[in-house]
């Protein structure tokens, strides 16, 4: 099986793991996780990156959902996966994209963006790095919360939130 086919079956088994950061990075590019998985399972790996101690990434060129051609970086080990966009991993021990640092298990508050609304929610499991606080989301994990928000859910608070452009002022 090609590595571009292991990548592959991660998505399709929903096994894998999505860094904050690159939740971040999909926000600001106007991706979802949709987005991206469709990447992966209709792209091509255009590069392999292998100046990397932690080991080789793979990007990989393919359509978001509306046609829109992105690049998802992706870290394959041999039990392991990782990268920008999607990062992907299995086993006991994870080891952070960031910063190297071993991850441990942890319940924390996630700030969840789902059909373009927001959400806080409270008690989400993840990975976080001990040593940057870098966090990565199990992808059934992030579909058990979208389909907690697909259903009537309790409400603990509702926050008004503003968005604003930041443009620097002069001095």
């Amino acid at each position: 099986m090609s590595t571009l086919q292991k990548i592959r079956q991660r998505v399709i088994d929903r096994d894998y793991f999505l860094s904050s950061h690159a939740e971040e990075e999909m926000l600001d590019d106007d991706l979802d996780r949709n987005d991206v998985e469709n990447a992966i399972l209709k792209g091509r790996i255009e590069k392999q990156l292998t100046h990397d101690a932690r080991g080789t990434r793979y990007r990989i060129k393919g359509p978001c959902l509306d046609g829109r051609i992105i690049h998802v970086i992706c870290r394959f080990r041999e039990d392991k996966y990782s990268g920008h966009y999607c990062v992907c991993a299995t086993g006991a021990v994870m080891q952070c994209e960031f910063c190297g640092g071993e991850t441990k298990k942890r319940n924390v508050k996630r700030q969840h963006w789902f059909q373009r609304q927001l959400y806080i929610v409270e008690n989400v499991e993840a990975e976080v790095c001990a040593e940057c606080g870098e966090r990565y989301f199990h992808a059934t994990t992030l579909d058990a919360v979208d389909a907690l928000l697909l259903k009537k859910h309790a409400v603990k608070e509702k926050l008004c939130v503003e968005v604003v452009e930041f443009t620097k002022v002069a001095a």
